[in-house]
């Protein structure tokens, strides 16, 4: 073996020192008897239960084991030996009933798997696949299997399967394999478990145990656990020896990050089942428990996706399974939450070689604690420097995710400064996860200020530095250099990157996004651009673009350069590309972007700024009663701008402003005063007392915010009283009947309401489920509710957009819930599905008494005004309806249920659909020339074709993969004006398979005229 006498003396002073500051007076000893690896007594006692109970996990455990009993042992062997693991589900069953049928199943299909190895390996080579990728499940499956079945094997067989685990386990430590010193990459904690399983299974029936177990558990495991509490490591990762998975996700991304979780909390469990060791110190499951917990989007059905993992958003059990293992070391209230997390959003784990996972770690009788009424807006996950942020708790949110970013794996992707918007889908996108595409790794692919290298290739050295980060109930402020992962690439990796950060601002209660960029290349012919990918072709908007998920719009307002192009282009996916003429070493640029209502308006204006170097911009609240004003240094390096005082110069639209001059001096006093002429306000800000003005002090942070009114000294943020004399009735009527005392200040604009199943007492407002804004009255009745006791509070909301304390808190009980109006269908889409044609799509609605739906549609949006759609249709109980004959134009659909008693609910949210249908002009000259129809549609289906309509003469049509390679091509020879459609075959006349293609129509010169992409979701 490799290992030297000195080594093996090193590994037990290792062993020495972690097992003393485990608390252990001696060390640990393996318990004699098998089973070791997880299955106590306490543990079996439970499973026994779940067993005779015939719990879900249980039906699916037995029914799996008695239908395959005897099947044919071909279908384990695979080249990951994935399936292999199968024989884990017997072994269990053994040990749960005793029954030897499955332990002589579960030996036997080890035993085929020695003597028919995987095509082109033997036996012993066969670990040894893909960099020793299987250590990862052809050893532990073996190992399980002997440590769980030992009793019946005999003793020859034993034998056979001890000698090969000693040969593979042997065979790991000499080769010391890819990443074999990489505690970031799961590579590292597949060959971990393999020698720990090995070293259990084995124990005191071969002589190497012990080493294997020093290795896996004195040595490997203890940097494991440092890397996920961001301590040092000893082991430099690209030069980096921070552990950076503190927060509950890993570098590695949403996919390999949670084999991560599943193998690293897999060890702790078997060393507490074999040892009675107790890893006090590892509180990294609490901290995937709350990732997941702030990852989720509020669709419920897809968590954040980052890293090679990208386009694998949704909830299976790659996420359940490790959340399940969290769960069982989790501590406190997390582990309640992450209860509650798998029961509400994660199904029960089906797959086949998971079966005994699922089994052993979902525990139904365990109590599950909603976390919503008690977890914050927000969750900064420290290990990869990632923000989420959501409005409320309820299926409407807003969700942000913003990111710094550390690198140093070889899973990550760049992103450096990445962000998204979602609310009701996308508006702020990402493209790894809506193209599929799993290695989407440079700047290019992400929502970043991009520098165009010469040669886009992943970085692995370096971190991003955060260097402010304020989280008040008005806003968030998160800012970071993002230049370290650049100039710490080797010179061979031709980085072009001298400088790049990143500040957001989010106003949280306008859902408005201030994006403050710098760049400086080497060489200044490499351009300087702000990347943003998007659901939908942004389309000119006042002073910006605009782009729709059909639910809400977001607008992007390019604040500076006043010279900047925004350029609609696309690259997978829509794009905003933003960037100014001219080529030179450094630009920066302020954004602006805000969610809004479909339609609705971002009313913006420049900002003239004397004496520093500060940009600014200036715009209106969604309540038309406040402006924000925004300002931000100049600097490359965002360093505080020099100044004895400036001015802040523009047109104000509101009577009240809201300032945020950011970069400035930390917790400093500085003097304010503004005057107003002609519809101009002025804002002076100087270090010296100021005639008039009023002193303010800055955030530890740098941040001056305060409130300016024209014609009166500026003045701190005022917020409201919390309201008094709040009381709440419930109703038979499915109803809470709320009223409040007007509260004193003469600046208020309304109220903000909040309402959940749970009790909050003065919590975070965000911690309540829903919430609903009313005017500037003093009692609301909140219907629709479902028997039960709700509780509620309510804030005051003033003209500066600031919320004040909740008040107090009441409860209702609402009853006879049989007279209430039926909820509004969910889960509406709208298509169309042939030309004219739109077809629209709800779930069932739960009620007993649903008599059936109506479908309602006009041209223009109305939504909450179903009297004001000029067509309805009936759908009778029926969760679909076809509308036909709609002329070219957008229409806009929305769905109500009606019960037996003649009650009809609330409208659904309302979906848009833009009609291309059978009143396109025909007349060639009245159609743009090579227009791609459908544009930019996602198709549901390959049953609607792609056409290029009105084709010059010797215009050519050319399809592309994602890779860039021509899959057809068409060039029009003969007639001007030709309409062409895409069969779905490439040039070799096969059909292509399911993906995304690009479309590019080109003139003879080869200038490109019309381009757009399609998506094929099945096989045609």
């Amino acid at each position: 073996m490799k290992k030297s006498a000195m080594r093996l003396v090193a590994l037990i002073c290792i062993a020495y020192t972690v097992l003393s500051g485990l608390n252990t007076s001696t060390f640990a000893v393996v318990k004699q008897q098998h089973p070791r690896i997880w299955l106590t007594p306490e543990l079996k006692a439970k499973l026994v239960d779940r067993l005779n109970r015939n719990t879900p996990n249980a039906q699916e455990l037995t029914s799996w084991c008695d239908q395959h009993i005897n099947d044919g042992l071909s279908e384990y062997i695979t080249s990951r030996a994935t399936n292999l693991l199968r024989a884990i589900n017997y072994a269990l069953l053994y040990q749960i009933t005793g029954d030897t049928r499955y332990a002589e199943r579960a030996v036997q299909i080890i035993e085929y798997a020695f003597a028919n190895p995987y095509t082109g390996y033997t036996i012993d080579s066969w670990v040894s696949f893909d960099n020793y990728y299987n250590s990862r499940y052809l050893v532990p499956a073996v190992a399980i299997v002997l440590d769980w079945c030992y009793d019946y094997m005999t003793s020859q067989r034993r034998t056979v399967f001890i000698d090969q685990l000693d040969t593979w386990a042997s065979m790991i430590v000499n080769a010391e394999p890819w990443s074999w010193r990489d505690p970031s990459n799961n590579y590292f904690y597949g060959h971990m478990w393999g020698l720990l399983t090995t070293g259990y299974a084995i124990y005191g029936h071969h002589p190497n145990a012990d080493n294997y177990l020093h290795e896996a558990r004195d040595v490997m495991l203890p940097e494991g656990i440092k890397y996920a509490s961001g301590e040092q490591v000893q082991w430099p990762t690209f030069d980096n020896y921070i552990g950076r998975a503190k927060g509950g996700m890993w570098n590695e991304g949403t996919a390999y990050g949670t084999v991560n979780n599943e193998f690293l909390c897999s060890a702790v469990l078997a060393i507490r089942s074999a040892e009675s060791i107790e890893f006090s110190q590892f509180t990294f499951p609490n901290e995937a428990i709350l990732f997941y917990i702030h990852a989720l989007y509020p669709n419920n059905t897809n968590t954040y996706a980052d890293g090679d993992g990208a386009s694998r958003g949704g909830i299976d059990a790659k996420v359940r399974v490790p959340q399940l293992f969290c769960g069982e070391l989790a501590t406190g209230d997390a582990k309640k939450y992450g209860q509650y997390w798998v029961n509400q959003y994660t199904d029960r784990v089906t797959w086949s070689y998971k079966l005994y996972n699922e089994f052993l770690w979902y525990d139904d009788q365990q109590e599950a604690l909603d976390y919503r009424p008690y977890r914050p807006d927000y969750y900064w996950d420290e290990g990869v420097q990632t923000l989420f942020w959501r409005s409320d708790w309820s299926n409407n949110a807003c969700w942000i995710m913003l990111k710094l970013g550390l690198l140093n794996t070889d899973h990550a992707h760049n992103g450096l400064g990445h962000f998204i918007i979602y609310k009701n889908g996308y508006l702020v996108s990402d493209k790894a996860a809506e193209t599929g595409g799993t290695m989407l790794l440079s700047d290019a692919d992400h929502n970043t200020l991009f520098i165009r290298p010469s040669d886009d290739r992943k970085l692995y050295w370096g971190a991003s530095q955060l260097e402010h980060f304020e989280a008040t109930t008005d806003y968030i402020y998160l800012a970071g250099d993002l230049s370290s992962p650049y100039l710490d690439q080797p010179s061979y990796r031709n980085n072009v990157v001298e400088h790049k950060e990143r500040e957001f601002l989010l106003l949280k209660d306008d859902l408005a996004l201030v994006v403050m960029d710098r760049g400086k290349s080497f060489d200044a012919q490499v351009d300087k651009i702000f990347n943003v990918f998007l659901p939908s072709t942004p389309v000119p908007s006042g002073s910006g673009h605009r782009t729709t998920n059909g639910n809400y719009d977001l607008l992007v307002h390019t604040a500076w350069p006043t010279n900047a192009v925004q350029i609609p282009d696309t690259d997978g996916i829509p794009l905003l590309r933003v960037s100014t003429p001219q080529l030179v070493t450094e630009k920066t640029f302020l954004h602006v972007l805000r969610v809004v209502d479909r339609g609705g308006s971002l009313v913006a204006g420049d900002v003239q700024v004397n004496g520093a170097n500060i940009v600014a911009t200036a715009f209106q609240a969604k309540s038309g009663l406040l402006d924000y004003l925004v300002g931000y240094s100049n600097d490359l390096q965002g360093d505080i701008p020099s100044f004895g005082s400036f001015t802040l110069t523009y047109g104000y639209f509101s009577t009240a402003i809201r300032v945020f001059l950011m970069n400035l001096d930390p917790s400093t006093n500085f003097y304010v005063n503004n005057t107003e002429n002609g519809g101009l306000v002025t804002i002076t800000i100087s270090r010296n007392p100021l005639p008039g003005g009023g002193m303010l002090a800055s955030t530890p942070d740098g941040v001056l915010s305060f409130i300016v009114q024209p014609g009166e000294p500026p003045h701190p943020p005022e917020r409201p009283s919390a309201p008094t004399g709040f009381n709440a009735t419930g109703s038979d009527y499915g109803c809470a009947v709320l009223g409040w005392n007007p509260n004193p200040e003469s600046n208020i604009t309304g109220y903000r309401i909040y309402s959940g199943a749970q009790s909050v007492e003065r919590g975070e407002a965000s911690q309540y489920t829903d919430s609903v804004d009313v005017g500037n009255i003093t009692n609301h009745n909140w219907c629709g509710l479902s028997d039960g006791t709700y509780y509620f509070a309510l804030r005051a909301k003033n003209v500066y957009n600031l919320l004040g304390p909740l008040s107090s808190e009441e409860s209702a009980s609402v009853t006879n819930g049989s007279v209430q109006p039926p909820l509004p269908p969910q889960q509406v889409s709208a298509s169309e599905t042939s030309p004219g044609c739109v077809t629209v799509t709800w779930q069932a609605g739960g009620e007993p008494d649903i008599a059936g739906y109506y479908v309602y549609y006009d041209t223009l949006s109305v939504p909450g005004e179903t009297s004001a759609y000029s067509d309805s249709v009936y759908a009778g109980s029926n969760t679909q309806r076809e509308i036909c004959d709609l002329l070219p134009k957008t229409y806009y659909f929305a769905v109500r249920t009606y019960t037996v008693s003649g009650m009809f609910s609330a409208y659904s949210v309302e979906r848009s659909v833009r009609v291309l249908g059978p009143g396109l002009p025909k007349d060639p000259a009245a159609l743009v020339p090579g227009q791609i129809i459908p544009d930019g549609y996602w198709a549901n289906d390959a049953t609607r074709p792609l056409e290029v309509r009105n084709l010059p003469l010797n215009w050519t049509v050319r399809i592309f993969n994602t890779a860039g390679f021509q899959v057809r091509g068409f060039t029009n020879g003969t007639q001007d004006g030709l309409d062409w459609t895409w069969d779905f075959t490439n040039d070799a006349g096969r059909k292509v398979a399911r993906a995304l293609y690009l479309v590019r129509v080109t003139d003879p010169s080869g200038n490109v005229k019309q381009s757009g992409r399609f998506l094929v979701r099945i096989d045609p």
